[in-house]
């Protein structure tokens, strides 16, 4: 279990934790208002849900003609970040035996 704990970076680990308890909190938030909540970088918070969009849904809404925001939400309530690493372990030694 020690091995999984590395697999994430630890400042990315702690804004994943931050957004998962945002979300669980405040419901659905497009991207500018989830990186108010939890005061990190709106850059970064749309990296993360990219990177890990397999835990999140994102909807896209046209706010004006031609202009669209990303309003984000947890695809399941419950997930954790031991959810997250979990994953990230699977596909990791999935890709492994894919490999070798």
């Amino acid at each position: 279990m020690l091995r999984v704990l590395h697999l994430i970076q630890k400042r990315t680990k702690i804004s994943l934790i931050k957004i998962l308890n945002a979300l669980k909190t405040h419901g659905p938030l497009h991207i500018r208002g989830l990186s108010r909540v939890i005061d990190i970088n709106p850059l970064t918070v749309s990296t993360l849900i990219k990177r890990y969009e397999r835990f999140f849904d994102i909807d896209v809404r046209e706010v004006i003609p031609g202009f669209g925001t990303k309003i984000v939400s947890l695809k399941n309530q419950n997930t954790t970040i031991e959810d997250i690493e979990r994953d990230i372990e699977l596909r990791k030694s999935i890709r492994n035996s894919t490999h070798g």
